[in-house]
Protein backbone atom coordinates (compact mmCIF):
# COMPACT_ATOMS: atom_id res chain seq x y z
CA UNK A 1 0.00 0.00 0.00
CA UNK A 2 1.47 3.34 -1.06
CA UNK A 3 0.45 6.68 0.35
CA UNK A 4 0.06 9.51 -2.13
CA UNK A 5 2.31 12.27 -0.75
CA UNK A 6 1.67 14.88 -3.40
CA UNK A 7 -0.66 16.77 -1.07
CA UNK A 8 -2.56 16.37 2.22
CA UNK A 9 -2.87 12.68 2.91
CA UNK A 10 -6.56 12.18 2.20
CA UNK A 11 -5.96 9.81 -0.74
CA UNK A 12 -4.57 6.30 -0.39
CA UNK A 13 -3.37 4.43 -3.49
CA UNK A 14 -4.28 0.75 -3.11
CA UNK A 15 -1.98 -0.23 -5.97
CA UNK A 16 -4.81 -1.31 -8.27
CA UNK A 17 -5.60 2.11 -9.77
CA UNK A 18 -8.28 2.64 -7.14
CA UNK A 19 -8.01 5.69 -4.90
CA UNK A 20 -9.96 5.91 -1.65
CA UNK A 21 -10.74 9.29 -0.11
CA UNK A 22 -10.22 9.56 3.63
CA UNK A 23 -12.48 12.20 5.12
CA UNK A 24 -11.19 14.39 7.92
CA UNK A 25 -14.22 13.81 10.11
CA UNK A 26 -15.07 15.52 13.39
CA UNK A 27 -14.77 13.35 16.47
CA UNK A 28 -17.65 13.12 18.94
CA UNK A 29 -16.13 15.68 21.30
CA UNK A 30 -15.88 18.25 18.51
CA UNK A 31 -19.47 17.59 17.45
CA UNK A 32 -20.63 18.12 21.02
CA UNK A 33 -18.71 21.39 21.28
CA UNK A 34 -20.25 22.71 18.06
CA UNK A 35 -23.76 21.78 19.22
CA UNK A 36 -23.44 23.21 22.72
CA UNK A 37 -21.89 26.49 21.57
CA UNK A 38 -25.14 27.33 19.77
CA UNK A 39 -27.49 25.77 22.31
CA UNK A 40 -28.34 22.88 19.97
CA UNK A 41 -30.06 25.32 17.59
CA UNK A 42 -29.51 25.35 13.85
CA UNK A 43 -27.02 28.11 12.98
CA UNK A 44 -28.90 29.15 9.84
CA UNK A 45 -30.44 32.52 10.84
CA UNK A 46 -33.51 31.75 8.72
CA UNK A 47 -34.04 28.46 10.56
CA UNK A 48 -32.81 28.35 14.18
CA UNK A 49 -34.78 25.15 14.77
CA UNK A 50 -33.90 23.08 17.80
CA UNK A 51 -32.01 19.91 16.94
CA UNK A 52 -32.31 17.85 20.11
CA UNK A 53 -35.20 16.56 22.16
CA UNK A 54 -36.61 13.66 24.18
CA UNK A 55 -36.93 10.09 22.94
CA UNK A 56 -39.82 7.85 24.02
CA UNK A 57 -37.18 5.94 25.97
CA UNK A 58 -36.40 8.20 28.99
CA UNK A 59 -32.75 7.22 28.78
CA UNK A 60 -32.38 8.37 25.17
CA UNK A 61 -32.56 11.60 23.17
CA UNK A 62 -33.39 12.45 19.56
CA UNK A 63 -30.83 14.41 17.56
CA UNK A 64 -31.49 15.91 14.13
CA UNK A 65 -28.43 18.14 14.19
CA UNK A 66 -25.33 17.85 12.04
CA UNK A 67 -21.78 19.02 12.64
CA UNK A 68 -21.19 20.24 9.09
CA UNK A 69 -17.82 21.18 7.62
CA UNK A 70 -17.44 24.80 6.56
CA UNK A 71 -14.72 23.71 4.16
CA UNK A 72 -15.01 20.13 2.96
CA UNK A 73 -13.59 17.13 4.79
CA UNK A 74 -12.04 15.70 1.61
CA UNK A 75 -10.95 16.84 -1.88
CA UNK A 76 -13.77 17.54 -4.29
CA UNK A 77 -16.19 18.38 -1.50
CA UNK A 78 -18.05 21.68 -1.05
CA UNK A 79 -15.76 24.66 -0.35
CA UNK A 80 -12.69 22.39 -0.07
CA UNK A 81 -9.57 24.27 1.05
CA UNK A 82 -6.36 22.47 0.11
CA UNK A 83 -4.29 24.83 2.26
CA UNK A 84 -5.66 23.31 5.47
CA UNK A 85 -3.96 20.42 7.22
CA UNK A 86 -6.04 17.38 8.20
CA UNK A 87 -6.03 18.50 11.85
CA UNK A 88 -7.25 21.98 10.86
CA UNK A 89 -9.97 20.41 8.73
CA UNK A 90 -11.14 18.35 11.72
CA UNK A 91 -10.98 21.27 14.15
CA UNK A 92 -14.12 22.85 15.59
CA UNK A 93 -13.15 26.14 13.93
CA UNK A 94 -13.99 24.48 10.59
CA UNK A 95 -17.39 23.28 11.76
CA UNK A 96 -20.89 24.69 12.01
CA UNK A 97 -23.93 23.15 13.75
CA UNK A 98 -26.99 22.85 11.51
CA UNK A 99 -30.20 20.85 11.27
CA UNK A 100 -30.23 18.06 8.71
CA UNK A 101 -32.14 20.11 6.14
CA UNK A 102 -29.79 23.08 6.35
CA UNK A 103 -26.70 20.86 6.26
CA UNK A 104 -27.88 19.66 2.84
CA UNK A 105 -28.94 23.14 1.80
CA UNK A 106 -25.47 24.68 2.21
CA UNK A 107 -23.95 22.08 -0.12
CA UNK A 108 -26.56 22.61 -2.85
CA UNK A 109 -25.18 25.98 -3.97
CA UNK A 110 -21.62 26.61 -2.83
CA UNK A 111 -21.43 29.88 -4.75
CA UNK A 112 -24.11 31.33 -2.49
CA UNK A 113 -23.35 29.35 0.67
CA UNK A 114 -19.72 30.40 0.77
CA UNK A 115 -17.11 29.92 3.47
CA UNK A 116 -17.49 33.56 4.55
CA UNK A 117 -21.28 33.29 4.77
CA UNK A 118 -21.14 30.15 6.91
CA UNK A 119 -18.51 31.65 9.21
CA UNK A 120 -20.83 34.63 9.65
CA UNK A 121 -23.73 32.31 10.50
CA UNK A 122 -21.59 30.54 13.06
CA UNK A 123 -20.40 33.75 14.69
CA UNK A 124 -23.92 35.17 14.95
CA UNK A 125 -25.40 31.89 16.24
CA UNK A 126 -22.81 31.68 19.01
CA UNK A 127 -23.45 35.30 19.98
CA UNK A 128 -27.19 34.60 20.05
CA UNK A 129 -26.67 31.61 22.36
CA UNK A 130 -24.48 33.72 24.64
CA UNK A 131 -27.13 36.44 24.82
CA UNK A 132 -29.80 33.89 25.72
CA UNK A 133 -27.66 32.57 28.58
CA UNK A 134 -26.91 36.05 29.87
CA UNK A 135 -30.58 36.99 29.70
CA UNK A 136 -31.52 33.92 31.74
CA UNK A 137 -28.81 34.67 34.31
CA UNK A 138 -29.59 38.37 34.56
CA UNK A 139 -33.35 38.37 34.82
CA UNK A 140 -36.21 36.30 36.11
CA UNK A 141 -39.94 35.96 36.71
CA UNK A 142 -41.61 34.57 39.84
CA UNK A 143 -44.63 35.00 42.08
CA UNK A 144 -42.28 35.59 45.01
CA UNK A 145 -38.86 37.20 45.11
CA UNK A 146 -35.76 35.07 45.75
CA UNK A 147 -34.37 35.17 49.27
CA UNK A 148 -31.16 36.85 48.10
CA UNK A 149 -33.06 40.13 47.61
CA UNK A 150 -32.18 41.74 50.94
CA UNK A 151 -33.67 45.18 50.26
CA UNK A 152 -36.34 46.61 47.99
CA UNK A 153 -36.97 50.34 47.55
CA UNK A 154 -40.12 51.50 45.80
CA UNK A 155 -39.70 54.13 43.08
CA UNK A 156 -43.34 55.10 43.52
CA UNK A 157 -43.07 57.52 46.40
CA UNK A 158 -46.49 56.93 47.90
CA UNK A 159 -46.43 53.15 47.76
CA UNK A 160 -44.39 50.28 49.13
CA UNK A 161 -43.29 47.05 47.47
CA UNK A 162 -44.54 45.04 45.69
CA UNK A 163 -46.44 47.75 43.79
CA UNK A 164 -44.99 49.13 40.55
CA UNK A 165 -41.30 49.81 40.04
CA UNK A 166 -38.64 49.09 42.64
CA UNK A 167 -34.87 49.05 43.01
CA UNK A 168 -33.58 45.96 44.78
CA UNK A 169 -30.24 44.90 46.16
CA UNK A 170 -29.22 41.27 46.52
CA UNK A 171 -26.94 39.76 49.13
CA UNK A 172 -23.95 39.96 46.78
CA UNK A 173 -24.35 43.74 46.41
CA UNK A 174 -25.86 43.56 42.91
CA UNK A 175 -28.59 46.09 42.10
CA UNK A 176 -31.80 45.10 40.31
CA UNK A 177 -34.79 46.75 38.71
CA UNK A 178 -37.78 44.89 40.14
CA UNK A 179 -41.20 45.29 38.54
CA UNK A 180 -44.53 43.98 39.74
CA UNK A 181 -46.70 42.69 36.91
CA UNK A 182 -50.19 42.97 38.36
CA UNK A 183 -51.80 41.35 35.32
CA UNK A 184 -49.83 38.12 35.75
CA UNK A 185 -49.29 38.54 39.51
CA UNK A 186 -45.54 38.05 39.13
CA UNK A 187 -42.33 39.88 39.82
CA UNK A 188 -39.91 40.58 37.00
CA UNK A 189 -36.33 41.52 37.80
CA UNK A 190 -33.24 42.35 35.77
CA UNK A 191 -29.70 43.41 36.63
CA UNK A 192 -28.81 47.11 36.55
CA UNK A 193 -25.63 49.06 37.17
CA UNK A 194 -24.95 50.95 40.39
CA UNK A 195 -25.02 54.21 38.43
CA UNK A 196 -28.49 53.41 37.09
CA UNK A 197 -29.72 52.59 40.61
CA UNK A 198 -28.33 55.89 41.92
CA UNK A 199 -30.05 57.90 39.19
CA UNK A 200 -33.38 56.16 39.72
CA UNK A 201 -33.29 56.67 43.49
CA UNK A 202 -32.58 60.42 43.51
CA UNK A 203 -36.27 61.31 43.71
CA UNK A 204 -36.72 58.84 46.57
CA UNK A 205 -33.84 60.46 48.45
CA UNK A 206 -35.48 63.88 48.13
CA UNK A 207 -38.85 62.51 49.21
CA UNK A 208 -37.35 60.80 52.27
CA UNK A 209 -34.86 63.58 52.96
CA UNK A 210 -31.90 61.21 52.63
CA UNK A 211 -28.53 62.61 51.51
CA UNK A 212 -26.76 59.42 50.49
CA UNK A 213 -28.85 57.16 48.25
CA UNK A 214 -27.09 54.04 49.55
CA UNK A 215 -28.47 54.80 53.02
CA UNK A 216 -31.87 53.79 51.65
CA UNK A 217 -30.76 50.17 51.76
CA UNK A 218 -29.70 50.22 55.40
CA UNK A 219 -31.92 48.16 57.61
Amino acid sequence: MNTNKSGPQENIDLGNSKVVNIRDKFDNKTKEILAKRVGYLCSNPDCKNTTSGPHTDPKLTINIGVAAHITAASPGGPRYDSSLTPSQRRDSSNGIWLCQNCSKLIDSDTNYYSKDLLQGWKHNAENHAKQLIERELNQGWATTLPEYFESLISLELTTSPPIGRNIGQSSDGQFWLVLWDSRNAKYQWSKITEKYAEQELQSVCKYRNVTNWQDLFEK
